[in-house]
């Protein structure tokens, strides 16, 4: 970490975070045409937005440029932000941080310039679905073959040392409210499209589950075959994906 950087992060870290009201009142003063709460609000999320940047490093790039990307993602936020969404600030202007961060990443990188556009797609988000979805479905989901997402996997993996820790006192109040609700919103729509006990299954041992069972094992329970498994369980990504969707969609339109 360069000088300048480890003075910033101490600045960064010694602002406090906002109560809800403090930044609800901000930001009516902004909408008002109050310049100086419009900065306390950028001022008092820059935090953030140094999470989103390591969050994103580990390929090449300097840490000091993704923060300054993630930065005007902020303001660009902050310009767009509506009060009557019902969300908080960081909650909405988490996307536009993270957005400018990768459109930067992938407009510097020459693996990700100069890949097939099914593969520049599958850029950030390929290694993220492997974790939660079967690769047949991945694969659906981007249009492309079961081995073209293993490839874009591999090829997209950062490397292991220049991934660098987060250097700070831990998540921020609204990085942990953020998750917190994402989670429950997920499991919420999950929950709410399965019709039977073999879906409940799918849902419980292998879709929210930290260690997934394989179709096998859960086939095996029911009597059924592993590609009857294998449909369930991509029928109820089917179901699930419009309401989660939805969601983002409230969130960061």
């Amino acid at each position: 970490m360069s000088e300048a950087l480890e003075v910033y992060m101490d600045r960064v870290n010694r602002i406090r975070v906002l109560t809800a009201e403090q930044e609800k009142d901000l930001c009516r003063k902004y909408a008002d045409g109050d310049k100086d709460a419009g900065d306390k609000l950028i001022e008092a999320n820059l935090r953030f937005v140094v999470k989103a940047a390591y969050k994103l490093a580990g390929y090449g790039l300097p840490v000091e440029d993704l923060i300054q990307e993630g930065n005007m993602g902020l303001m660009r936020a902050l310009e767009t932000f509506n009060l009557d969404r019902g969300v908080r600030f960081l909650t909405y202007a988490q996307w536009w941080v993270q957005q400018r961060i990768s459109r930067y990443i992938l407009n510097q990188l020459p693996i990700a310039k100069n890949c097939r556009a099914p593969f520049r797609r599958m850029f950030f988000g390929v290694r993220a679905k492997l974790a939660m979805y079967p690769a047949e479905e991945v694969a659906r989901q981007y249009g492309v073959s079961v081995d073209d997402v293993f490839e874009a996997a591999e090829a997209f993996k950062p490397p292991a040392e220049l991934t660098s820790p987060l250097p700070d006192r831990g998540p921020s109040p609204e990085k942990k409210a953020f998750d917190s609700i994402l989670s429950h919103e997920i499991r919420s729509a999950m929950q709410s499209v399965v019709k039977n006990q073999k879906e409940q299954a799918v849902v419980n041992r292998r879709l929210l589950s930290q260690a997934p069972e394989s179709l096998r094992e859960i086939g095996t329970s029911f009597g059924l075959s592993r590609e009857r498994v294998r449909q369930i369980e991509s029928a109820l990504i089917k179901r699930v994906t419009p309401l989660l969707e939805k969601y983002r969609d409230e969130l960061n339109a």
